[in-house]
């Protein structure tokens, strides 16, 4: 028995494996079935509906004369990131005509996810001030052919940004999931973040962006897409900044030494004069 499919594959899109079982004993093959278990995440070619458990798929073999062979082609869609391996594993149970007890014998193949057919992107300034409001769109666009269901969209906020409002609503009872229903092929779906950030001086402030099959009852993910980008915090034309026992926050025991240094750079372009450095 063996399983053979693509090497690679594009997470959503038809993946054909075949099974092959060639009898080269001098007896029958009889009331041979073949058992096949895909990753989890795999949808059959004829649903839509995702699963939360690995789909098994039972082939009626039937009898294999000897010296005969039986082939047959099982398409179905795998779902996973990229440069995930996607193991297929079959048991092949029968009964040679001489032999009174059943037998089996087992195959795998593993395929490799090349591509996944969704684009996710975050739109925002690549520079910002600190404490400055600002509008971030985040979207999903699908390069599918044919539609995905049950799906959702995750943004985990950077810490120091406080959410203001958002478009559309997210899912009841959470301010960062979204489902995105049926991804139908060409589709786009977008969704509006407004708030306010605020950070340190060079600070990249990312938002983490997840495409997959939310479990809200154990809250994990079974991703298929995610990224990590957002706007760096701009440095203003004078730069100050104080450090207290090596520390930019913290704690401070009364009655202990303190030693405190100011930082204070120019960022503009042409030097600044006459400047003065108060510590209260």
């Amino acid at each position: 028995m063996t399983i053979h499919g693509p090497d690679e594959t594009t997470a959503g899109e038809p993946t054909v494996f075949t099974v092959r079982i060639v009898n080269r004993s001098n007896a029958a093959a009889t009331e041979g079935t073949v058992t096949l278990t895909f990753p989890e995440g795999t949808l059959p070619i004829e649903g839509l509906n995702p699963l939360t458990a690995p789909l098994k798929t039972k082939l009626d073999v039937g009898d294999i004369p000897a010296g005969g062979e039986f082939q047959t082609e099982v398409p179905v869609r795998l779902v996973g990131v990229v440069g995930e391996r996607q193991t297929v594993s079959g048991v092949y149970l029968y009964r040679p005509e001489n032999v009174d007890r059943q037998l089996t014998r087992r195959a795998e193949f593993a395929t490799e996810v090349a591509r996944v057919p969704l684009v996710v992107a975050l739109e925002a300034p690549t520079r910002v001030s600190s404490g400055q409001e600002l509008a971030v769109t985040v979207s999903v666009d699908s390069e599918l052919t044919a539609p995905l269901r049950g799906f959702s969209l995750g943004v985990a906020y950077p810490p120091g940004f406080e959410l203001k409002s958002v478009d559309p609503a997210p899912l009841p009872g959470s301010q960062s999931i979204w489902s995105l229903d049926t991804l139908e092929p060409g589709a786009s779906e977008k969704i509006t973040l407004h708030g306010i950030i605020r950070g340190d001086p060079e600070e990249v402030k990312a938002f983490h962006l997840r495409v997959g099959r939310y479990r809200p009852e154990s809250d994990t993910w079974f991703l298929v897409a995610e990224r990590s980008v957002g706007p760096t915090i701009a440095s203003p034309f004078l730069f100050v900044q104080s450090i207290l026992n090596g520390n930019r926050r913290g704690s401070l025991a009364p009655g202990s030494r303190v030693e405190g240094v100011v930082v204070f750079k120019n960022n503009l372009p042409s030097a600044i004069e006459n400047v003065t450095v108060t510590v209260a």
